[in-house]
């Protein structure tokens, strides 16, 4: 209790000193890139993290629905938007430090430290530039206040889905805790409410490191993911090839997955949206990084690496099972069998069943290294909503970060332990995904070029090393078509669930 009143002393110190900071002090303190961070590599991996959820166990039946073809084709298109909206972010984030800077010269007296930094117009500073605060520098109060509004309730609600997915997934599958039976799905029992105090142990404390603190743990789970990947595929093919029946109990032949059906499009566009969304954790991800202007490079390497890996294991797992997959795939590795090809007391076959043990439990080990990355992210969001133009300093202070990250790391958790079935809330709000990685990036790209020309008097930022586009107008209206269109979808079938939310 004294630690915690002592806690919020300082903070209430440290929000007096934001006013009292000179200008280009602050630039030199809170914005100049700073030497440390991680390589373009571990930045690619978190980026992985934060794409891979468990809801591309959601896409094998789609797969089969829709025919692989066209399937694939779909991924792929949608996998080019979004390596289009990540640049118009990262372009916006370069903008929003430019005009920050801009202001903050002009605000400095003549003679300040602004004379002797020498900074490039175009660069990603150590300062986070939000997707909220974005808004606020370009677009005005109205979108601000939207935007602010869309995202920290899509992302809180993403925080409760995932303490559900860990406590869900474990408590139909692994009794503990003293109790001997699983617990029902969708239902707070005893085994349910223990399994969210555990997640809210491990993931508390997570959400308080920086992304640089939390390296070996997330490279750890980017390799965990690959294993899994690897797992389903494969054993898929085998069953494939091989079956049906010879490593899967109660299989038939699925030979006849279905081709091109156009309806089933409605459910997996959405879904491939949902699951390849990154754009709100793009500014940790630049923020963490050595080489801040490679963040580009993390982002799209990890949209492309994630996208082969939904085409691998939907494929694969589609042409086994077909429509017969269950709606999460995973579940599947339940009926995982080497009685036809190994003996059974085979330290291999105890070594596959292992394997695919842990394939089941995947979904509770995945939301355990997004969740704090989620949780960081919704922070930071935070802090740009209360701090305004003084957030660069608030992100940098160690405890104001870490105390609004303790206040939306555990709320979650206990929504989670007493609001077991959250599908249909979550449901509800995953149109915001759409907002905030087809909608918001080329209103920022559009918006953020406009207020750089007016501010700088000139066209300097028009094309950044980021952009893909060469500032072409065109492109954006082609997203904001796609946007309508799954929107109208998502309208259309609100049986439709969004996979990523559930990941």
């Amino acid at each position: 209790m004294v630690s915690l009143v002592d806690a919020c002393k300082r903070e209430k110190r440290e929000r007096e000193e934001l006013l009292r900071t000179p200008a280009d002090r602050r630039y030199a303190l809170y914005h100049a890139a700073e030497t440390g961070g991680l390589p373009t590599i571990v930045s690619t991996c978190i980026a992985i993290n934060a794409i891979v959820g468990s809801g591309f166990l959601a896409l094998p039946r789609l797969f089969a629905a829709v025919g692989l073809g066209l399937s694939c084709t779909i991924v792929v298109l949608v996998t080019v938007v979004m390596t289009l909206t990540t640049s118009w972010e990262a372009e916006s984030m370069a903008r929003a430090e430019a005009l920050s800077r801009s202001q903050l010269e002009r605000a400095a007296p003549l003679g300040s430290l602004f004379s002797r930094m020498a900074v490039k117009r175009e660069i990603i500073s150590n300062r986070s530039f939000e997707m909220t605060e974005m808004s606020r520098l370009f677009c005005g109060q109205t979108c601000y206040v939207l935007c602010a509004g869309i995202i920290l309730i899509y992302l809180g609600c993403t925080l409760v889905a995932y303490a559900f997915v860990f406590a869900e997934s474990l408590a139909t599958e692994l009794p503990a805790f003293g109790f001997e039976q699983r617990c029902p799905p969708d239902s707070a029992c005893g085994l349910y409410k223990a399994y969210c105090a555990l997640f809210a142990c491990i993931v508390t404390p997570l959400s308080m490191l920086d992304p640089n603190e939390q390296v070996t743990f997330q490279v750890a789970m980017s390799i965990l993911r690959f294993l899994v990947a690897l797992i389903m595929t494969f054993s898929s093919l085998y069953e494939y090839f091989y079956g049906p029946g010879i490593l899967f109990t109660e299989t038939v032949s699925s030979h006849d997955t279905a081709s091109h059906n156009l309806q089933s499009v409605a459910f997996l566009l959405p879904a491939i949206v949902f699951a390849l969304n990154v754009n709100g954790s793009l500014p940790l991800i630049a923020k963490s990084m050595r080489h801040k202007d490679q963040v580009h490079v993390a982002i799209r390497a990890g949209l492309w690496i994630s996208a082969c890996m939904y085409i691998c294991i939907a494929s694969s797992v589609a042409l086994a099972f077909g429509p017969q997959i269950t709606k999460s795939a995973n579940v599947a590795w339940e009926r995982f069998t080497t009685s036809n090809i190994l003996p059974p007391d085979s330290i291999f076959a105890s070594f596959l069943q292992a394997l695919a043990t842990l394939v089941i439990l995947f979904p509770a080990a995945d939301v355990l290294s997004i969740y704090p990355l989620t949780a960081i992210v919704i922070a930071n969001n935070l802090l740009a909503v209360f701090f305004g133009d003084k957030a660069d300093k608030a992100q940098h202070s160690h405890t104001i970060s870490r105390l609004f990250r303790l206040l939306v790391s555990f709320p979650p958790v206990l929504c989670a332990c007493f609001v077991p079935n959250f599908s249909k809330i979550v449901d509800a709000t995953g149109v915001f995904a759409v907002f905030i990685s087809c909608i918001f990036p080329p209103l920022l790209s559009i918006f953020g070029k406009r207020a750089c020309r007016t501010e700088l008097e000139n066209s300097s930022l028009d094309i950044t090393k980021f952009t893909l586009d060469r500032g072409a107008l065109w492109s954006k209206g082609i997203v904001f078509f796609f946007a309508l269109v799954v929107i109208c979808l998502l309208a259309l079938t609100p049986q439709l669930t969004t996979p990523s939310l559930s990941s």
